[in-house]
């Protein structure tokens, strides 16, 4: 699915499942602006070429939903643009980071049980934690961003290097 630039999307997906089993592609890609609630989006996708499940590059709210992700390669939640998170079931297992921010994603809630190769969740710049149960049970880096903010919620980090990095790398 493609949300083009200047268009306003509101995906409700009424407890459907929403799968991509296309390879080396994300199940949705939004240059838009795009809320996605009360679905399931799943990333069959397990090629060597990577692809995500949702790539955001313009505006994303996640409101409920359970979203999950076995990719090989690439993040499973993707954001070049502003990424807003307030709820939902996130399972994922990504040799990369599991949710990858270029800019700042915020999380208001949600549960997070995710295993990664890289980082658990990352973003270039703010990362802010309003509220929520996050897992990563696997990880180099667990929450990585230049600025870390954790106002709530419940945290629970295995990593082989930092469980937290706010040092810019």
């Amino acid at each position: 699915m493609f949300v083009k630039p200047n268009t306003t999307v509101n995906l409700n997906l009424n407890g459907k499942t929403f799968t991509n089993k296309v390879e080396g592609r994300a199940a949705i890609i939004n240059d838009g602006n795009m809320t996605i609630s009360n679905g399931k989006i799943v990333n069959g996708n397990t090629s060597s070429q990577g692809g995500c499940a949702i790539l955001n590059r313009n505006i994303m709210i996640i409101e409920n939903g359970e979203y999950g992700s076995s990719s090989q390669r690439g993040a499973a939640v993707e954001n070049k643009g502003q990424l807003t998170i307030n709820g939902g079931t996130f399972t994922i297992d990504s040799e990369d980071d599991c949710i990858h921010g270029n800019v700042d994603v915020v999380i208001n809630g949600g549960t997070f049980e995710l295993a990664s190769g890289d980082d658990g969740m990352h973003a270039d710049t703010n990362l802010t934690i309003n509220d929520g149960n996050v897992k990563i049970s696997k990880s180099y880096e667990g929450i990585e961003a230049t600025n870390i903010y954790i106002v709530g919620g419940t945290i629970d980090v295995t990593a082989s290097d930092d469980g937290l990095n706010a040092a810019g790398g």
